[in-house]
């Protein structure tokens, strides 16, 4: 019984721990993603559940009220209303971003000029056999994302990050909400900074 118990404990620890193979395939991903892949390429580079949650973050940008956006997470706050002032940005209409494949190819352009791709990934945590998370600095600070393997690709998902950075990104929340008097604010400011306007907190579409 004992034998059969160590056996188990051994068969797991090396099932959470990759493959050299699973760990270079994630590399790659990763790299090709935040370089400058074509839109169509990144389109095939992302997870399936990356690609639900970006749609459901696209139908709201184009519906949602502001007390809707609100009951949000503040990442999805966030995510969502850059989505909203890049749709208004480029003039989308809901037709031009109706599947994941037309939102993302218009919308998710270029490389990203804070990422660092040629040191590779800091560290690769697997936490299955097929599901992982790379660990990796924007500047000084330490950020992830996560990596699931459907049938034989690892595939990324830019919106997942290891569970351990949650108390970090509660507290870049509170500073927000500190600085600026609420989350709404606070998230209206960054989105100035980095896209260069303002977001409208009411829906440019109606259902």
């Amino acid at each position: 019984m004992k034998q059969i118990l160590l056996i188990s404990i051994v068969a797991f620890l090396f099932s959470c721990s990759g493959t050299e193979a699973d760990k270079l395939a994630i590399e790659e991903v990763w790299k090709e993603y935040y370089t400058y892949s074509s839109p169509s390429r990144k389109a095939e580079l992302v997870s399936s559940d990356y690609r639900i949650a970006y749609m459901d973050q696209i139908h709201s940008a184009l519906y949602d009220d502001k007390l809707t956006i609100m009951n949000k997470s503040f990442a999805d706050k966030l995510n969502i209303m850059m989505k909203r002032v890049s749709i208004d940005s480029l003039s989308l209409s809901p037709e031009d971003v109706a599947d994941f494949t037309s939102a993302f190819t218009k919308m998710e352009q270029g490389a990203s000029f804070l990422m660092q791709t040629d040191k590779g990934l800091d560290k690769i945590i697997f936490k299955k056999s097929n599901l992982a998370y790379g660990i990796f600095k924007v500047f000084m600070s330490d950020k992830s994302n996560q990596f699931v393997k459907e049938g034989d690709d690892w595939k990324i998902n830019p919106l997942e990050e290891h569970p351990k950075f949650a108390p970090a990104r509660e507290l870049i929340k509170k500073k927000y909400v500190k600085q600026y008097g609420s989350e709404e604010a606070g998230i209206s400011e960054l989105i100035k900074v980095t896209h260069g306007r303002s977001p409208n907190w009411n829906p440019p579409f109606s259902k």
